[in-house]
Order: C-alpha cells, then sequence, then structure tokens
C-alpha cells in the first residue's frame, strides 16, 4: 500500500487565505537565513538544488535550509525519489523568516510547474518578502525536445520577485560561464530526461555545473548576509 503525505491543505488553492506576515525581519536568531525551495519528484532538480544548498553555506554566518514545494492534493510517496519526499514541505508564509530565497521548478513547456505557481500565488498574498534576495533554478528539456525555453522561466520568476519588492540575483560572472552547456547569468539550468516519466538516469552534475551551482547559493548568500548586516546596525 502506497504511503501518502497529507498536506494542511489540498488542492491548486491550498495556499490561499493564511493571513500575511508582515516584518519578517524581526524575531529572528542572529544569523542571515537562505531557504533553497524547490518543486521536483524525480530527476535532475534535486541534486541541483543540493549543490546550490552548498554553495550557498560556504559563506560564514549564513543558515541554509532546504525545502520543497507540496504537490497538488494528496501526495502519494510511490511517486517520489524517496530523498525528495523526506524533505520538508513549505509554506508561503514562511518565506518571510529568510533573508535570501532561492526557487527551483522544472520546466512544463516553458514555463514555471503549475505546483510552483501556486506556492507563488501563495506567497504574494501571505509574505511580505520586501527587501529580501530572490534567485531562480531550473532544468529544461526531455526525451526528444531539446533544450530550451530556460530564460523564460527565469524571467517568470524575475517578475515575481520584482512584484514583491525582492532584490533579484542571478550567478555572477566567471570562466566557467563560457562553456558550461546552457549557462545562463539568470540562474542555473540543468538538462534533464523526462522527469514526468521519472527519467533520472542522468541524474548528477557534471564539474562546470556544480560550479555554477555552488557560485549560484554564495552569491545570494553574500548578498543576503550584507543586507541582513546593514538593517542590523
Amino acid at each position: 500500500e502506497a504511503v501518502t503525505h497529507r498536506p494542511a491543505r489540498v488542492g491548486v488553492d491550498r495556499y490561499a487565505g493564511e493571513g500575511r506576515i508582515e516584518g519578517g525581519f524581526e524575531h529572528r536568531t542572529n544569523m542571515t537565513k537562505v531557504y533553497v525551495v524547490f518543486f521536483s519528484k524525480k530527476g535532475r532538480l534535486f541534486p541541483l538544488a543540493k549543490a546550490i544548498v552548498e554553495g550557498a553555506k560556504q559563506v560564514e554566518g549564513v543558515d541554509v535550509e532546504l525545502f520543497r514545494i507540496a504537490d497538488h492534493g494528496e501526495e502519494d510517496a510511490s511517486t517520489f525519489d524517496p530523498e525528495i519526499f523526506k524533505t520538508p514541505i513549505i509554506e508561503p508564509s514562511k518565506l518571510a523568516e529568510a533573508d535570501g530565497v532561492i526557487l527551483g521548478s522544472p520546466a512544463r513547456q516553458g514555463h514555471i510547474s503549475s505546483q510552483v505557481t501556486a506556492f507563488l500565488d501563495g506567497v504574494a498574498k501571505n509574505g511580505d518578502l520586501a527587501g529580501r534576495v530572490g534567485s531562480a533554478f531550473t532544468t529544461t528539456g526531455g526525451k526528444g525536445r531539446g533544450y530550451g525555453g530556460h530564460e523564460s522561466i527565469f524571467t517568470s520568476f524575475h517578475a515575481t520577485f520584482l512584484q514583491l519588492g525582492m532584490i533579484v540575483a542571478g550567478i555572477p560572472p566567471s570562466e566557467v560561464m563560457d562553456k558550461a552547456a546552457l549557462a545562463s547569468p539568470y540562474g542555473c539550468v540543468e538538462r534533464c530526461g523526462d522527469e514526468s516519466s521519472g527519467d533520472s538516469s542522468d541524474a548528477g552534475l557534471d564539474e562546470d555545473e556544480l560550479k555554477l551551482a555552488h557560485d549560484q547559493g554564495r552569491h545570494v548568500s553574500e548578498i543576503a548576509k550584507r543586507i541582513y548586516n546593514a538593517k542590523s546596525n
């Protein structure tokens, strides 16, 4: 019998009407917080998220946590990679605790996945994120479909960040940008198989991809730390 996870709210509108959180910089520890948040069931987005976490942790004095976004409705563990399923689920209102947020979504015909879209709708209603750092990462491609559409996903993420009053961050310039496949200053991009069918046979990042993931995580942590320190003084 499949194991199921029952979130507090189910359905596409699970994030509606939870109440707005104001002044999230208060009631905090004395460390900068960076949250890496993603939606995925199987595939390459998860190792990319973990690599970004590793990079973000390279900055001293930054507390980095990894979360996942819930699927629509009742979750069936048999449809998830076991390690992904065990990752803590985050609610939109919790983002207000962070100084930096790095969001990841798989590509869905050139768009952010519906699960992440629903989550962002909840963030707009429930979180005061003005002044936080926002960054994004994604996967693209699939069996017989080539690779593309990732920049439209990034611009959708960035438009949301700007509407929420966030400070947009990507990946800083480096020599790796000249040689890594699909390298973009907008954020990390991973080529993937058909995630919907659970194809993760090509999972794992090469050296250049790992370097860019570390760069993005570290870059966000450095900016978030500067902002947090400035607000604390």
